[in-house]
């Protein structure tokens, strides 16, 4: 399997990821991609009907899903609240699903 390496700022909101490397945000970020510094990572790969999704951080369905749909969509400009409101209003929507997934 080929390698690839690839470089993250922590800039935006969000960004668990790349705070679970350093607390010390894109200055140490930018020092660690200019000295080549890597680190491996679990990759996961869904292969679904219409093709595949790759996800290194998280996947999420349902509910948690539609929540960061919301807040990207409609609260982004308020930071972290925006995830609190995405979830306020997402929960106003809930209705019953059903999600199928098999692991192979």
């Amino acid at each position: 399997m080929q390698r690839i390496a690839l470089g993250f700022l922590p800039l935006g909101t969000g960004n668990s990821f790349l705070r679970d490397f350093t607390k010390e945000g894109a200055a140490a970020s930018i020092q660690a991609l200019i000295e080549g510094r890597t680190r491996s990572v679990d990759l996961l790969r869904l292969t679904h009907a219409a093709g595949q999704i790759f996800s290194f951080n998280l996947l999420s369905v349902g509910f948690t899903a539609d929540v960061a749909a919301l807040t990207n969509r409609m609260f982004k400009p308020f930071g972290d609240l925006g995830y609190l409101l995405g979830v306020f209003c997402a929960r106003g929507a809930i209705a019953p699903a059903v999600h199928g997934a098999a692991l192979r």
